[in-house]
């Protein structure tokens, strides 16, 4: 990761001047050891954050599919065929979303140099799809 930081920051050095780049060019100029250890842990912070927020949504749309499975699995029981089509038609365009999230995160640590997303697929299992029937 650290590896990566300085890949962005030289990458920072060459892109052309606009207000806020020239801000945190001027910040690392004042005091070029200080500034740009402090560079450094700021867009790790700025990453961590990124990262922990990409998987709060992950998190939030796996627990929004449990609270409808339990739906539609309540709905079948009391024999509403018509409440369990509307919930299934929910759930399925809620996995959607959550699907999203999860490639949204993977694309997220591909653009910081991670490679491998088992870990990801492992953490966060988006269930199949649901039929009405």
């Amino acid at each position: 990761m650290a590896e990566r930081i300085r890949e962005l920051l030289r990458a920072l050095q060459d892109t052309e001047s606009t207000p806020h780049l020239d801000g945190v060019r001027k910040r690392v100029r004042l005091n070029p050891r200080i500034g740009l250890v402090a560079l450094q842990r700021e867009l790790a912070h700025e990453i961590a954050n990124s990262l922990g927020r990409a998987a709060q949504r992950i998190e939030d749309a796996l627990t929004r599919l449990e609270e409808l499975d339990e739906g539609i699995e309540s709905a079948r029981r009391a024999g509403h065929s018509d409440e369990v089509s509307k919930l299934v038609a929910e759930y399925n365009d809620h996995r959607e979303r959550a699907l999203r999230c999860v490639r949204d995160l993977t694309i997220q640590r591909e653009a910081l140099g991670f490679r491998r997303h088992d870990e990801v697929k492992a953490k966060y299992p988006v269930p199949a799809a649901k039929r009405s029937a």
